[in-house]
């Protein structure tokens, strides 16, 4: 992750293989491009992890963490947060799509 990031972009996902892949793409496409982001899947049970997997290993501003099991929303929101070290955080939910700038 770029130690220098001036957002953390945090992104809950579970069962989001649907629409994961379109979402972190229009993320990587903005015009502002001093960024980190976070992805934890929460358990699936598709191929969301995969996907994250793959789009995260392709890009070092992207940090994806893989759970087990579902621990709930609450506890997914906050793994983020946590893990954040950036002097400004947004949660963004994986079926946004976002403009370019």
């Amino acid at each position: 992750m770029k130690a220098y990031a001036k957002i953390t972009i945090g992104i809950p996902v579970y069962n989001s293989e649907k629409f994961i892949k379109k979402h972190i793409e229009t993320v990587l496409t903005q015009t502002f491009q001093n960024f980190s982001i976070i992805i934890s899947d929460n358990g699936s049970t598709d191929d969301t992890a995969k996907i994250c997997e793959e789009i995260s290993n392709n890009d070092n501003r992207i940090m994806f963490y893989r759970h087990e099991e579902n621990k709930g929303a609450f506890w997914n929101f906050n793994f983020i947060i946590n893990k954040a070290t950036t002097e400004y955080f947004v949660m963004s939910a994986p079926d946004d799509l976002w403009s370019r700038n």
